[in-house]
């Protein structure tokens, strides 16, 4: 399956909550950036990005059991849960949602991301990538 990166469009933030007492790291994107990245798919990638597709987020962190509590919840608000697998001193959670996106939902969905990464102290939200939604 084809997918697109979608790397180039982020810098990564710190942010940090007295109250969890913890940091995350965190992809920051903006609207016209997410813009480009939905004209790039659209014309480059050949995908229908006004239909449904297959969105990825990943999260990192170097506890495996923090990141398997964390899938639950994901898992809980209708995402799948790919899988937990090592990287590179630490873990990897990969989740996916098939769905339609604007670059606004896209935005504010990866905001919510990062705000669940830190509530859960979560060491990274590393963001996410998309690709077809594959035939049933």
């Amino acid at each position: 399956m084809r997918r697109l990166s979608l790397a180039w469009a982020f810098a990564l933030v710190a942010i940090s909550c007295p109250a969890f007492g913890c940091e995350t790291s965190v992809i920051n994107t903006s609207l016209e950036k997410l813009q480009s990245l939905f004209a790039q798919m659209r014309d480059e990638g050949h995908f229908n990005v006004s239909g449904p597709l297959a969105w990825d987020f990943y999260f990192l962190d170097p506890d495996q059991n923090k990141l398997a509590a964390f899938a639950q919840k994901l898992q809980a608000q209708g995402f799948r849960v790919i899988g937990i697998g090592p990287g590179q001193g630490t873990f990897q959670l990969t989740v996916e949602r098939f769905e339609v996106q604007t670059p606004e939902s896209l935005l504010q969905l990866s905001k919510d991301m990062g705000v669940l990464a830190l509530k859960d102290c979560v060491a990274h939200y590393d963001g996410f990538d998309a690709g077809p939604n594959p035939s049933p």
